[in-house]
C-alpha cells in the first residue's frame, strides 16, 4: 500500500484558513494526522485512500505550506 507523508510548514503558514474554508471535513481529517514533532512543522503519515483529499487541501493553500511527499 502506497503511503504519503504531509507536512505543513508552520513558518510559512499564514494562518488564513483558506484550506479549512474550503473543505472543513478535509481539513479536520488531516488535523487528526499531523503531530508536531519537528520545530516549525507539523508531521502526518497517511495513505492512498485520503490523498485526494489532504491534496485538495495542499493545492488550496496560497503560500504553499501543505507539501506531500511519498514515502518509498
Amino acid at each position: 500500500m502506497k503511503k504519503y507523508r504531509v507536512i505543513i510548514n508552520r513558518d510559512r503558514c499564514i494562518d488564513c484558513g483558506i484550506s479549512t474554508g474550503q473543505c472543513p471535513t478535509h481539513a479536520k481529517t488531516l488535523s487528526q494526522l499531523l503531530s508536531q514533532n519537528r520545530e516549525g512543522e507539523s508531521l502526518g503519515v497517511f495513505s492512498a485512500d485520503i490523498y485526494d483529499r489532504v491534496k485538495q487541501l495542499a493545492e488550496a493553500c496560497p503560500v504553499k505550506a501543505i507539501i506531500i511527499e511519498k514515502i518509498e
